[in-house]
């Protein structure tokens, strides 16, 4: 081993024109990823051929409602550790977006749940996926949420911290 980072023999893979691709998320699988693109409020599931180490995209969906008009960008792109559930923010819309997926990875219905704030910039979840703590950049919160597993729905626990430009989420386990 040299330590030294070379180009896979495929380097990229292309997304839609002016999507704005942002972030990227593996699911605990190790098959899938899922990538959220900023420009055009979209989710991508790609499939990863952990062999060649490439990603090819399946499916692409909106992170937005149905009828939204405001103007929005996606940020942030989370797998629920049971790999059960994925989870997206809408600045603008300033909600987390949450789709139920299937065995085989694929994305359901969505759901939304607002993050009492605005400009929700970054999101975490707990190691047991039981708390997501949205940082909305816009009204310098962080607001916590428990996340119910089975129902698939973000509760506002009540607890909200001051954070001027929250941009970031960082949860570090201590010993």
């Amino acid at each position: 081993m040299t330590g030294q980072l070379t180009p896979n023999a495929v380097p990229t893979m292309a997304t839609a024109v002016g999507a704005g691709p942002r972030h990227l998320a593996f699911h605990p699988n190790g098959t899938i990823a899922c990538l959220i693109d900023e420009t055009d409020s979209t989710m991508s599931e790609l499939a990863f051929d952990t062999v060649a180490g490439t990603l090819s995209i399946l499916q692409t969906v909106s992170t937005r409602p149905a009828g939204a008009t405001v103007t929005n960008t996606a940020a942030e792109v989370h797998v629920h550790p049971s790999g059960q559930w994925l989870f997206g923010s809408n600045r603008g819309d300033d909600d987390i977006v949450i789709y139920p997926l299937d065995p085989a990875g694929r994305m359901g219905t969505p759901t939304f749940t607002p993050t009492g704030g605005t400009t929700p910039r970054d999101f975490a979840l707990d190691a047991t996926g039981s708390f997501l703590y949205a940082a909305n950049e816009g009204s310098g919160t962080v607001v916590t949420f428990r996340f119910d597993v089975t129902t698939g729905v973000l509760t506002p626990t009540g607890s909200s911290v001051s954070a001027s430009s929250a941009s970031f989420i960082g949860l570090v386990p201590l010993p």
